[in-house]
């Protein structure tokens, strides 16, 4: 079975805004860092990456049904086995 996703110009726009938005947030978090001279965690390419992976679930969780079960299901054992 072929899974037909509906992959079309809203869902780019969509993920492009949510990889600005984390970008956006995450260079903020740099900048201030710099400022105040201490070590961050997380920057520019964490927080896009974090956007893009949030932004990603909620596609697919309107494309595949149970997406978020199977999801905690696998985050989840791989919280257990670290």
């Amino acid at each position: 079975m072929i899974m037909d996703f509906a992959f079309d110009i809203v869902t780019v726009r969509h993920i492009i805004i949510s990889l600005m938005i984390g970008f956006m947030l995450g260079l903020q978090r740099d900048i201030s860092h710099y400022q105040h001279k201490r070590n961050g965690f997380a920057g520019a390419r964490t927080f896009a990456m974090i956007a893009l992976m949030g932004c990603l679930s909620a596609w697919l969780n309107q494309e595949i049904e149970f997406f978020v079960l199977v999801y905690f299901l696998i985050v989840g054992s791989f919280a257990l086995l670290s």
